[in-house]
């Protein structure tokens, strides 16, 4: 499964590095770690970011932080 998003400033050579940002509700919270825990990799195109789930498709939308390594 793969989902990609628009990211102004993204290029290919940078190497993201993601984090999940979570609800302040524990049950909100509990459902958003299981989806975070879905991604297998992410990689980067020109202005685009691109999550990968290898084996199962997360169920609820989840909101990450992204710092790009150069």
């Amino acid at each position: 499964y793969t989902q990609t998003v628009n990211v102004t400033g993204l290029t290919a050579g940078m190497r993201p590095v993601m984090d999940l940002v979570q609800s302040d509700t524990i049950a909100t919270a509990q459902s958003q770690l299981e989806a975070y825990a879905c991604i297998s990799r992410a990689t980067t195109t020109d202005g685009k970011l691109t999550a990968i789930c290898y084996d199962d498709k997360p169920i609820v939308d989840i909101t990450v932080q992204l710092e790009a390594v150069i």
